[in-house]
């Protein structure tokens, strides 16, 4: 159970996770080894609570991936390997947003549902949740293990800062030499140097840069010119934007 702030990267830890485990050459050999003989499937709650609040009969999670799997017109053979999967434990769940739910009913319902499935089969599972709606719910078993997600680390900022402006560098650069990507590199870490710098003399924004979601909207606002800690309640306005509008776009979009 992975317990997290809004936009701290909990369900980009699944996805990193996963998408590991699918490739030719994982990254981590220790998850390869333990995993890596099972078939990953991902599982947005807010949508099997949906689901679950629109059934008239419980939903299960096989309900969940046999419905999932139609609506997006899966080929045949995908669906007999989830069955197969499925009938003889070789899962490995991600549920992610236990906490993104509009009926509680139907999350409770949902959420035991998850308890037995795993329970029964004893299939590893991991799930997300930001904490206040964790706990709302009333939590999972005691079978569960928790772990909180940390914020980044100065050098994790600005390692990540880097990463931004070189892509933006990249997109504006034509040359495509040697000496100019070392130079583009140069370049972009200077510009992140700069901006954490920046970032830290100011102590409120400073604590929104530990949140990776929060410091790529920083970012953004840094390449557009405006001056952090001297527009603070400008950078709120359009972090609240990027909170409010932008993100359940990205995530909405993204569990598809």
């Amino acid at each position: 159970m992975v317990i997290g702030e809004p936009g701290i990267g909990k369900s980009s830890l699944l996805r990193y996770v996963l998408l590991d485990l699918l490739s030719e050459e994982p990254r981590h050999e220790y998850l390869a080894v333990k995993w890596g003989n099972r078939l990953p499937v991902w599982i947005p709650f807010a949508m099997w609570t949906r689901m679950v609040a629109e059934a008239e009969a419980n939903c299960s999670l096989a309900d969940v991936l046999e419905g999932w799997l139609s609506k997006v017109s899966a080929p045949s053979e995908l669906k007999v390997l989830v069955k197969e999967a499925l009938d003889d434990s070789r899962l490995l769940v991600f549920v992610d947003g236990l906490d993104e739910w509009s009926n509680e009913v139907a999350a409770r319902t949902a959420i035991s549902l998850l308890e037995q499935f795993v329970g029964e089969r004893e299939v590893p599972a991991i799930a997300t949740s930001r904490p206040l709606g964790f706990e709302r719910l009333g939590g999972l078993s005691g079978k569960w293990r928790r772990v909180k997600l940390a914020g980044l680390t100065i050098d994790q900022q600005r390692e990540f800062s880097t990463h931004w402006f070189l892509h933006k560098a990249r997109q504006l650069g034509t040359s495509t030499t040697a000496d100019a990507k070392l130079e583009l590199r140069a370049s972009a870490s200077a510009e992140a140097k700069a901006f954490i710098e920046e970032l830290q003399r100011e102590n409120r924004l400073a604590r929104l840069g530990e949140v990776p979601l929060l410091l790529s909207g920083l970012i953004a606002l840094s390449a557009q010119s405006v001056r952090l800690p001297r527009n603070r309640f400008k950078a709120y306005q359009e972090l609240t934007r990027l909170l409010l509008q932008e993100q359940p776009q990205r995530r909405e979009k993204a569990a598809h």
